[in-house]
């Protein structure tokens, strides 16, 4: 193989590994079910239900969400920004590199921006914290 077609088979490798949209969905693991969100930053698993994790709406840091998983995904319980019984996605939302797995939903009523190109999210500057009443910002 030749220099150029080398460089060109490593760029192309490159440019798929960096693309958020080809990787499928992260599967959450269990655990106990009052195990806090990880710190952010951090690639640690998602433990069992319900979980109080960072919410990110529209690629935005949101406050902070409790949800509980269902027979077809993630539902909201309680959220800064999102009803309770809403369905929402958990995954890590980041695109800076680091893991920060996170609640990701959209409100009704709001419309995110149709981005031709993820935007930069990093790791939120709070980790979120279930209390034994409420799920907040810690």
């Amino acid at each position: 193989m030749t220099a150029h077609r080398l460089v060109v088979v490593a760029l192309a490798a490159a440019a798929a590994a960096g693309c958020n949209g080809d990787r499928a969905p992260q599967k959450p693991a269990t655990a106990g079910p009052s195990a806090p969100a990880a710190p952010s930053g951090s690639a640690a698993a998602v433990p069992g239900d319900p979980q109080c994790l960072p919410l990110n709406v529209c690629d935005q840091w949101s406050g902070c969400a409790r949800v509980a998983r269902t027979a077809t995904g993630w539902t909201v319980v309680a959220a800064d920004r999102v009803a309770p019984g809403d369905p929402v996605e958990v995954t890590s939302v980041c695109t800076s590199g680091a893991t920060c797995t996170a609640v990701r939903g959209i409100p009704k009523g709001v419309s995110c921006p149709d981005w031709t190109s993820p935007p930069y999210i990093a790791p939120p500057g709070y980790r979120c914290v279930w209390d034994g009443t409420s799920c907040h910002r810690a």
